[in-house]
């Protein structure tokens, strides 16, 4: 297993346990964390340039959502980039409600640092699904 993979492995397995700080030992000082979301529906999903910047989304995602599964199912490595497919449940804290998803994350590494970080997940379905837009069509 390359080792730009097994950091990412890790760093899966400590974000389901609620540990924010290990992303601290692997990120470089400056990076760029971008989740693509629409931010007036996700907040935590604005750009982040900091290891401080991304622990603090990574706490406004999980205040708002809770992850009963969230199972990373392959793993692709090319040069300094893995992409990641995810599948979980996810349930909104406020609303209780509880959705599928699959999610594709893209990390970006340098000299073993995360240096980009973008996430990209079909929001316009999460979001129907919470019954926070209406469905066209």
């Amino acid at each position: 297993m390359a080792s730009n993979t097994a950091s990412v492995k890790r760093l899966l397995k400590a974000y389901t346990k609620g540990d924010f700080d290990a992303f601290a030992e692997v990120a470089a000082p400056k990076l760029r964390w971008r989740q693509n979301a629409p931010t007036g529906y996700f907040g935590f999903a604005r750009e982040r340039n900091s290891v401080t910047g991304v622990k603090s989304a990574l706490r406004e995602l999980n205040a708002e959502y809770e992850f009963p599964r969230w199972d990373a199912v392959e793993f692709t490595e090319q040069g300094n980039v893995v992409w990641v497919l995810v599948k979980g449940v996810a349930r909104r804290r406020k609303s209780k409600s509880k959705h599928r998803f699959e999610l594709a994350q893209r990390w970006e590494f340098r000299r073993g640092k995360i240096v980009r970080y973008a996430e990209f997940l079909d929001t316009a379905s999460l979001l129907i699904a919470e019954r926070r837009i209406a469905a066209k069509g």
